[in-house]
């Protein structure tokens, strides 16, 4: 029994409890984690509980599966303390679980109050400061002096 702890950037968390040695991710139906974004394939990674050792496989996706940033392409071993990307969501595994059952269960937790999404229209929301207006631009560079162009030399 193996807890997966899914994430999309910026949201929620979902905690999905699994008795089975192998899940599927992807984006359709028939997967046991469904992340319905398009930045997700329909049949996108596989994680599989063997010997004790997670291993995370990607299924050929169109936009890679990654593994604390980096693209994976083999089957590679992750542990709990791993961070696993598909599209948009952050995805962890832990071992240990105090739950029971065959299927998946589910819980759910809200983000932070600080990351909450706005629910207003995208037109209607506030603009947020882009870095470079948040940084004071530094005064001009003065330049050096540029030296004087030798004269030609003389002709024949």
């Amino acid at each position: 029994m193996f807890t997966i702890i899914i994430q999309e950037k910026g949201g929620e968390q979902r905690r999905m409890v699994f008795n089975k040695p192998e899940v599927t991710i992807g984006r359709v139906q028939g997967n046991d984690i469904v992340l319905p974004k398009g930045n997700v394939s329909k049949r996108h990674a596989r994680i599989v509980l063997k010997d004790g050792k997670f291993i995370i496989v990607d299924l050929k996706s169109t936009n890679g599966t990654y593994v604390n940033g980096r693209k994976i392409t083999s089957p590679l071993v992750v542990k709990d303390s791993d961070k696993i990307y598909v599209g948009d969501f952050i995805i962890g595994v832990d071992e240990a679980s105090d739950q029971q059952g065959d299927g998946p269960s589910e819980t759910t937790t809200a983000p932070p109050a600080d990351r909450i999404p706005s629910m207003a229209p995208p037109d209607m929301r506030p603009p947020r400061p882009t870095e470079a207006q948040q940084m004071p631009m530094p005064g001009p560079i003065p330049m050096a002096a540029q030296p004087e162009p030798a004269p030609p030399p003389p002709g024949p």
